[in-house]
């Protein structure tokens, strides 16, 4: 196969076809109660060497640096790769479901026999519509949790990488407010996550049903954090993302 697609463990995923997934790789991340450990330089090379054995072009999907460490290292590791490999790297911005669908759009691209400038550049244009809003147990820029009190617990939106405060909330109610408030302000999204921690208390079936009367045919996606994501915002936290890219204008004969 011509071109391999490599994320990590902060990256969540709905669900992908067989033939996709095999140009699809994660590298893993090793977490703990208070920190994650990002790939170094040396896992980089050690994948780089694998992976030329069965493919030709690589593309890197990295996290936002500004809340997971490794593009550095992945660049650095591509930059002295020696073999035949061809290897570009890319900071997405993003982290969990959109980093999951950035990867999936890109594997897809690459099974139908895309190479790697051509994918490149459908992820780079993707990258500006995603949207995410997320209130999280607690901020991971900050370093510090999020108090138990509800006026006190924030709202984010991911913007270039960076949770940018949004708003703050009272109540359980008032976010499943704003996040529904958040899905209406979309016309034709491809693509709705729900992702949630297992502490939190909120329930997709209000989500799902928003989605079904505004987007007809559009699934909501429901992704429980994984243990690295956990880590990184909290077992409290919940968050939508959305995918609406712009739709090509048909030709009319």
């Amino acid at each position: 196969m011509s071109l391999c697609i490599l994320t990590n463990d902060s990256a969540l995923f709905s669900f992908a076809s067989a033939e996709s997934m095999q140009h699809l790789r994660s590298m893993p991340l090793t977490a703990n109660e208070l920190t994650i450990s990002a790939p170094i330089e040396a896992d980089f090379e050690h994948v780089y060497n694998q992976a030329e054995i069965k493919f030709k072009t690589l593309l890197v999907l990295c996290p936002a640096p500004e809340l997971l460490t490794g593009l550095e290292a992945a660049q650095s590791a591509a930059n002295k790769h020696g073999g035949m490999l061809k290897i570009s790297v890319l900071n997405t911005g993003q982290i969990g479901p959109g980093l999951g669908m950035l990867a999936q759009l890109a594997a897809r691209q690459a099974a139908a026999g895309a190479g790697l400038s051509e994918v490149e550049d459908t992820v780079r244009s993707a990258i500006p519509y995603i949207f995410t809003l997320l209130c999280p147990g607690k901020n991971p820029q900050e370093k510090v949790a999020a108090t138990n009190e509800p006026a006190n617990q924030p709202i984010f939106s991911l913007e270039n990488g960076m949770l940018a405060p949004y708003k703050k909330v009272r109540t359980r109610r008032h976010i499943i407010e704003d996040l529904q408030e958040f899905l209406e302000e979309f016309e034709k999204p491809q693509q709705i996550s729900l992702f949630h921690g297992s502490s939190s208390k909120i329930r997709p079936h209000t989500l799902r049903e928003a989605t079904a009367r505004l987007f007809p045919g559009i699934l909501l996606n429901d992704l429980p954090l994984n243990e690295h994501l956990t880590t990184l915002f909290g077992s409290q936290t919940v968050g939508l993302t959305v995918l609406e890219m712009p739709q090509k204008p048909q030709n009319r004969d």
